[in-house]
């Protein structure tokens, strides 16, 4: 991604790498990561799974009021999408900690 970052797959090993930093417990890197990826990368396809991951990664980091915010993004901007049910799901356990 950073040698090529106009190819094709540029996006899509920046979402790897959200993945890894996830997963290592890293979430100030993801989600600089993520927000990285939506500034270069705004028509990407894989977006919507995106919003996920930074729903789940602002919530670890106890950014209530982000997680919440881009929960409903991924709702309202993705109704079609395959995350959006999820979000839908998780979005009244989100509100209730942002109260």
């Amino acid at each position: 991604a950073d040698r090529y970052p106009d190819s094709e797959y540029a996006g899509q090993s920046l979402a790897k790498l959200v993945d890894y930093y996830i997963e290592k417990r890293d979430y100030v890197q993801a989600n600089e990561l993520l927000d990285q990826i939506f500034q270069d990368y705004p028509d990407a396809d894989f977006l919507d799974s995106m919003l996920l991951k930074w729903v789940m990664v602002a919530y670890r980091m106890g950014e209530y009021q982000k997680a919440y915010d881009k929960c409903k993004s991924l709702v309202f901007e993705y109704p079609g999408s395959q995350f959006a049910e999820r979000a839908k799901k998780i979005l009244p356990k989100i509100k209730a900690k942002v109260k």
